[in-house]
C-alpha cells in the first residue's frame, strides 16, 4: 500500500531508497490519496493520546492502514 503522503515523503530520500518503490510489482501496488476520513481518524488518535501531534504523519499512515484494512 502506498499513499500520496508516502510519496511525499519520499521526495527527500536518496535516490536509492526512492527507487525501491519502483521493485514493488505492479499488481501488487496499491496506491491511495488521503482523505477526509483517514485525516479525521489521525487527528483523533493524537486527541485520545496514541500519538503526539509530533507523529502526526505516523498517525496518518496508521489511519490509512486501517481504513483500507491492511496488515
Amino acid at each position: 500500500m502506498l499513499s500520496d503522503l508516502t510519496f511525499q515523503e519520499l521526495e527527500f530520500a536518496r535516490d536509492e531508497i526512492r527507487s525501491k518503490v519502483n521493485e514493488v510489482p505492479d499488481e501488487n501496488r496499491i496506491v491511495l490519496g488521503v482523505g477526509d476520513e483517514a485525516i479525521k481518524l489521525a487527528e483523533t488518535y493524537i486527541s485520545e493520546g496514541a500519538l503526539t501531534n509530533k507523529s502526526y504523519n505516523d498517525a496518518l499512515h496508521i489511519a490509512l492502514a486501517t481504513i483500507n484494512n491492511s496488515y
